[in-house]
């Protein structure tokens, strides 16, 4: 592993989008379009994070 002067604070999106497990996959996509990002956390309400979609 390299040396690196950042830590994960300095790359992280600060502003959080999620999807809701129930959500369409249209959805899904128009909001990683949107906001630019190519992965959101899915989330179910019952655990913090229930998993992250991404557009691979």
């Amino acid at each position: 592993m390299f040396s690196s002067p950042h830590t994960v604070s300095d790359v992280i999106t600060h502003t959080v989008a999620a999807v809701g497990l129930w959500a369409s996959f249209k959805d899904m996509v128009g909001m990683m379009r949107d906001r630019g990002v190519s992965a959101l956390p899915v989330l179910d309400g019952r655990v913090p994070v229930r998993g992250v979609a991404d557009h691979g």
